[in-house]
């Protein structure tokens, strides 16, 4: 039976780590059935698929054009029993210019017998400080002139408008689109917080979802390796806003992290706590919904709210630290 599983993200939800270990591990997961094409030479995602709706993605675009990748990739596996994976997060876009167009998709891949869709999610008030925690570190030579929002700022817009990035925090909306275009009965969202009780973390979740019986730690490096990891957000805020409205050196934040960590037992949050109560209470009923939609297809589905416990926020670093970190980036670099 010619099937197709597009892994859909969601941002921040250990993707980036599953497209590595499925790039490095494309022969053994083939011996098993599950074929992960290569579609831009060394990108280990398919991002180039997305460049079709959007252009910021024009530099993963395949050779001769995202629509003829589709045509091609459709016609080579249709025929086979083997099951097509193909994973970005830019899949799960569906506000603003980038918006995908999963309708298109479908028709891409006619002639296929099934289309699943694994969509893993994570709880509103871990993503919105993830997401803002990628931006703080993106350097890239098309941003150097872009200013970085401020925390406060950032916070303020995603609660107005229900949005990061135009990603949609209201999940209902994105299971809306999918189930459109591919059937209800097709369409897998997976709590992310799963991952952190499974074999494999993130890989290990999205191999048992696709149905591929390997086992994760079967998967050579880079398997198991944390990619594209957030870091301290109580550090990356502190040098966010030294360096403001610029983005903060890796540098500085290496400096900070180190200060931080000396000062500060456990995890730290960018989080005050009314803004953590603010995004809780915005977003408790769209949840709610949400697992009531599932409940059929996914007993006991639901988005458990990032651990507050033990949580340092940043009103809570001491007098001692600033003086420290006042007294670390006066010094000359040498003696940093």
């Amino acid at each position: 039976m010619a099937r197709v599983v597009l892994h859909v993200g969601t941002h921040k939800t250990g993707s980036t780590a599953v497209q590595e270990a499925f790039a490095a591990n494309r022969k053994l997961l083939a011996r098993h059935g599950f074929v992960y094409p290569e579609i831009v030479r060394r990108d280990t995602a398919h991002h180039g698929l997305a460049s079709l709706w959007n252009r910021d993605l024009a530099p993963y675009e395949p050779r001769g054009g995202a629509e003829a990748a589709w045509r091609a990739l459709a016609r080579r596996h249709r025929a086979s029993d083997d099951v097509l994976v193909l994973s970005t997060e830019e899949f799960s876009r569906i506000s603003g210019r980038g918006a995908v167009d999963h309708a298109a998709i479908r028709a891409f891949l006619e002639g296929y017998e099934r289309i699943d869709v694994v969509c893993l999610l994570r709880d509103q008030v871990s993503f919105v400080q993830s997401a803002y925690l990628q931006i703080a570190k993106i350097a890239r030579a098309d941003l150097a002139d872009r200013p970085m929002p401020a925390w406060s700022t950032y916070f303020a817009r995603a609660l107005e408008r229900g949005q990061v990035t135009a990603l949609e925090l209201d999940y209902n909306a994105l299971l809306d689109r999918l189930e459109a275009a591919f059937g209800p009965e097709r369409v897998h969202m997976v709590p992310y917080a799963e991952a952190a009780g499974r074999p494999g973390g993130a890989i290990g979740l999205v191999l048992r979802e696709i149905g591929c019986p390997l086992d994760p730690s079967a998967l050579s490096s880079p398997a198991g390796q944390q990619v594209n990891v957030a870091g301290d957000p109580l550090s990356a805020w502190i040098a966010a806003g030294i360096t403001a409205p610029r983005r903060p050196p890796a540098a500085l934040v290496e400096t900070v992290e180190r200060l931080v960590a000396k000062h500060v037992r456990g995890r730290t949050t960018l989080y005050t706590a009314d803004e953590m109560r603010l995004l809780r209470e915005r977003y408790e009923g769209p949840n709610e919904r949400l697992a009531r939609r599932l409940r059929g297809r996914r007993p006991g589905f639901a988005l458990p709210w990032m651990d507050r416990k033990g949580l340092t926020k940043r009103a809570q670093m001491s007098p001692e630290f600033w003086v420290e970190l006042s007294r670390t980036l006066a010094a000359p670099r040498a003696e940093r």
